[in-house]
Formats: structure tokens, C-alpha cells, sequence
């Protein structure tokens, strides 16, 4: 039997729903759930094709119901994110992933110098979309291509050349 719930004012659709791929461990790692769900009248198309979707939080409750399908009571099952969806004529297909998800960024390797390794214009890295031809990988001409916020050299370093470093107690 199909019907919508209506629960702390807001409406829930009958929908087909199928869940496959749930992963869970203790370890810091990432988490990750996958659904299916109905699409036949595109209304899953409308809203993925009207907003961005990706990085959007995603709880999928479990509810229990009484006689009447009243909601007498709701816990979460999975918080998370919304990645990777596929949808077409007939299925929407959802990945969600845990809050480590977030931790799968860009970030500077370790590498210790005091000039950018980054590959000047590198849309995933540099990131400088100026009318600029060249950088020399200096925090100086970082700051006059105002892209200082993907500057991944270590900046100070220079600074400590001649410097009076001492370690543990004085």
C-alpha cells in the first residue's frame, strides 16, 4: 500500500527504496552507504537538475509506525554527505559517505621548502585563474597574484637561514 507520512510537518512520499553497499567500521575511516530510489515521475531528476546536491547532509532514519501509520517514533541509521548520484528515467542511485569524507582534501605534502611545489595554474592545486604567463613558487609573487590561500611552500623558511634555533630546554 502506497501513502505519504506527514511527520513534524513535512511530507514524506511513497517511494521505492532499495539499500546495498553499507559500510561501517570503528576505525577513523570513511563510511559509506548506497540507495536506490524511484525516479519514474522525475521528480528525483527535477531536484538533483535544480540544486546542488554534492556535500548536501543526508540522514536516513528508521521509523516505526503504529497501527494507523501514525510515526510514533524515528532514530537515525546513517549521517552523512551526498556524493556520487546517477540518476535516469526510472532510478536515482545515491552514495553517501561519513563525515570523513570531508577529510579527502588537498592538502601540501610535507615537503619542506620555501617555494611552492605546486604546478603554476593547476586547477586542482594552485588554483590561480589570472591573465599571469609566470610565477617563480615565491610566497612574494604569490601575494602579488592575491592567490596566497593555495600557497603550499613553507614561507618562514627563509627567515630561519641565519637564524638561532634551539631545541628543548634553554
Amino acid at each position: 500500500m502506497e501513502m505519504n507520512i506527514v511527520y513534524s510537518g513535512n511530507t514524506y512520499y511513497s517511494r521505492g527504496i532499495e539499500f546495498d553497499a553499507a559500510q561501517y567500521s570503528l576505525l577513523p575511516k570513511v563510511d559509506n552507504l548506497t540507495f536506490e530510489i524511484d525516479n519514474v515521475g522525475l521528480e528525483i531528476s527535477a531536484l538533483v537538475m535544480n540544486q546542488e546536491t554534492r556535500g548536501k547532509q543526508c540522514i536516513i532514519y528508521r521509523a516505526a509506525f503504529d497501527d494507523d501509520l501514525q510515526v510514533i517514533g524515528i532514530a537515525p541509521l546513517f549521517i552523512g554527505y551526498l556524493d556520487k548520484i546517477e540518476i535516469d528515467h526510472q532510478r536515482g542511485r545515491f552514495e553517501v559517505y561519513n563525515q570523513f569524507i570531508k577529510w579527502n582534501t588537498l592538502t601540501p605534502r610535507r615537503k619542506h621548502s620555501a617555494t611552492c611545489h605546486w604546478v603554476f595554474k593547476d586547477t586542482e592545486t594552485c588554483r590561480y585563474a589570472g591573465g599571469q604567463t609566470w610565477c617563480d613558487h615565491s610566497w612574494d609573487r604569490c601575494v602579488a597574484l592575491a592567490n596566497t590561500q593555495y600557497f603550499s611552500g613553507d614561507r618562514w623558511l627563509p627567515s630561519l637561514v641565519d637564524g638561532n634555533i634551539k631545541w628543548g630546554r634553554v
